[in-house]
């Protein structure tokens, strides 16, 4: 694991003094604080901030081949790089070292474009050919690892983070109001996005090639969504198929040369991870999780159900609503886009106490609630479909009750008008954002924040209408998961609250759920399997994995990670910083919002309780105050010091 960034010029027309190349990886110190290592010649500059996980001592970066005419710097892991480094020796291929990244780039030399398919891993890596003088930037099929690009008069500027730009001659940081709207709107920047002008992802699955003549942008994986069915396979043959793939997806994750850990939320998905991997490592990993003061967020009775009947070293970290908000500017930091949660900041939190328990690489359950229909948004969907086809009332008012059994306005007293509400912002299930209108009609309040009008739905739309898009055309539950992928898992879970807050304390997480054979084996059940009945969701995933867990924890209700969001900034004990940013000379300072509907909001949210706000009214108040701290830190350039020294560094040469 590492951070990467570097500058390509086209033209060679440009070399820049080292120290530029510097302080690039300073502002990327903690993803790899370990190693530095640099390498530039004539229009490029490439470096590397190691995390020494695979070969601590062999695995120096940027790796180059024996003639230095490629370079290649990976962020991630390549998880079955033994079986790839055994098939390139077979074929002449020769190493140095046992170092996955040094295995990537042979792959490269045999394969090119084609080695993607081979590659099971989560990875985001730069690659220079000196001799053609192209570039090439990747990421993993789910865009784990993160990997941003800008052009700066004829330069392109690569990092995996954006703040490695900042003081690059030339490089002036401003918010797109396009990539807000849809960002207020959708709750997470889109695939190719960030809340920049000028400022781009390589979206997960694609590979982007910068040469003399141009960029090219190209896709080497797609998920698909295809739930017709396994063929004639039955339930029981399914869950074997699934729980052997499952497994196989942990033991690849289990390939390291320092010690694994892995996060125990009291969940099923964390559950089934760690109770595996105890059992292909023969001892149970140290584990570690949250709780919180406010007893509707903690979930530590079903830890210590965990705890116990897996016997791991565990600890918790207590979270308080002053915590949170003492913590949140600089979790933004990390997290460079603004936030509609807070959620992300106990993980930084969390990470900080795993990095000084010693612990470089954690496993982690997200994914599986987005392939085996895990939300509660899913039953949602299910329960709208039946209303538009006029299923009789209460059996709709009884899976209604079922629903959201976290937010206090979904209890059973509210049924009856919850239902009234869902019949009249009915739109027709064939609808492409049926799934998500509900929460697009609850993102308004948003998005009215904003100086720019639109729906915040455009750009989403044209993303899904292209003919390569892989949008599912006939289930409202395949769309449903199609636009979870796309947007929240991608743009939020494995990025600001995973990735994110992870590396900014040194540690890798990695996802055995989200991997592309156990999705392929997802999406070909019939949905029926996943959410049974419209009411029980991951249905097969617990039936495969039945024997290993508590009773109690096996047949648990889906409770969504949360933490308290406005109200920790709302109080009398708020910090300074909060009345500060809120300013109305702030707030026009930032230039991207409707000044009178904007300090009207803030007004309102002045004469109610903290703990009287609506989930609109949180996310409204979690979007504006992390849009003006980002400001300051990016735009004004009230950036925080680096937070870990850069690791020894070393200069390569070019030939």
């Amino acid at each position: 694991m590492c951070g990467v960034a570097g500058y390509f010029d086209p033209r060679r027309a440009t070399t820049h003094p080292r120290n530029l190349l510097v302080h690039m990886a300073e502002r990327l110190a903690h993803r790899g604080p370990d190693e530095t290592g640099f390498v530039q010649g004539r229009g490029l500059g490439l470096c590397s901030t190691r995390l020494a996980i695979i070969d601590p001592r062999g695995g120096q970066q940027p790796r180059s081949d024996a003639g230095k005419r490629y370079w290649l710097a990976l962020n991630g892991e390549l998880y079955n790089f033994e079986a790839l480094r055994a098939e390139l020796l077979g074929l002449g291929h020769s190493f140095t070292t046992n170092s996955d990244t040094e295995v990537l780039l042979a792959a490269w030399l045999e394969w090119g474009r084609t080695v993607f398919p081979r590659l099971i891993g989560s990875y985001a890596f730069a690659l220079y050919d000196s001799l053609a003088h192209r570039l090439v930037l990747a990421r993993d099929p789910f865009g784990k690892r993160p990997l941003f690009y800008t052009h700066v008069g004829g330069e392109v500027l690569f990092a995996s983070e954006i703040k490695a730009f900042l003081g690059f001659p030339g490089f002036t940081p401003r918010f797109s109001p396009r990539a807000l709207l849809d960002l207020y709107s959708l709750w997470t920047p889109l695939p190719d996005q960030s809340c920049f002008e000028g400022v781009r992802q390589v979206p997960p699955g694609h590979l982007l090639e910068v040469t003399p003549e141009g960029c090219d942008l190209w896709a080497h994986y797609r998920p698909t969504f295809t739930p017709d069915g396994p063929g004639s396979m039955e339930l029981p043959e399914a869950a074997a198929l699934l729980r052997e793939t499952v497994c196989t997806s942990i033991r690849h994750r289990l390939r390291s040369d320092v010690e694994i850990g892995a996060y125990l939320s009291g969940g099923l998905d964390s559950a089934i991870v760690t109770a595996v991997a105890s059992s292909l490592l023969g001892h149970p990993p140290r584990t570690f999780s949250l709780g919180f003061e406010q007893a509707g967020y903690d979930e530590g009775p079903e830890q210590d159900l965990l705890v116990a009947a897996l016997g791991s070293e565990h600890q918790r970290l207590t979270i308080t609503a002053a915590d949170i908000a003492r913590t949140f500017p600089a979790a933004l930091w990390h997290a460079e886009v603004p936030v509609f949660r807070t959620a992300f900041v106990p993980m930084y939190l969390l990470s900080g106490l795993v990095s000084e328990a010693g612990i470089k690489v954690v496993l982690t359950g997200e994914g599986a609630d987005e392939l085996f229909l895990g939300y509660d948004l899913f039953k949602e969907t299910r329960l709208r479909e039946l209303i538009a086809a006029g299923h009789p009332r209460e059996d709709l008012l009884e899976r209604l009750r079922g629903l959201y059994s976290y937010l206090p306005h979904f209890g059973p007293q509210n049924a009856s008008y919850l239902l009234a509400h869902m019949q009249q912002c009915a739109i027709p299930p064939e609808a492409e954002l049926f799934s998500h209108h509900l929460r697009l009609l609850g993102s308004r309040l948003s998005r009215d924040l904003l100086a720019l009008a639109g729906s915040g739905t455009e750009t989403l739309l044209e993303l899904l209408r292209r003919e390569d898009s892989g949008f599912p055309v006939h289930s409202s539950l395949a769309k449903a998961q199609w636009l979870e992928c796309t947007t929240l898992l991608e743009g939020y879970l494995l990025s600001t609250q995973g990735d994110r807050m992870a590396m900014a304390h040194g540690v890798e997480n990695r996802t055995p759920l989200l991997d592309p054979a156990v999705f392929r084996c997802a999406a070909n059940l019939p949905e029926t399997w996943k959410l049974r009945d419209g009411r029980e969701e991951k249905y097969l995933l617990r039936k495969a994995f039945s024997d290993l867990l508590p009773e109690a924890i096996l047949h648990r209700v889906k409770r969504p990670y949360r933490a308290p969001d406005a109200r920790c900034f709302l109080g009398p004990d708020a910090p300074p910083y909060v009345a500060e940013a809120l300013r109305p000379e702030r707030l026009e300072a930032v230039g991207v919002f409707e000044l009178a509907r904007t300090n009207a909001f803030l007004q309102r949210l002045r004469t109610l309780a903290p703990d009287a706000l609506s989930p609109a009214q949180d996310q409204a108040f979690l979007l504006l105050l992390s849009t003006v701290l980002l400001h300051e830190q990016f735009i004004e350039g009230h950036t925080p010091p680096p937070a870990r020294p850069l690791g020894s560094c070393t200069w390569y040469d070019m030939v």
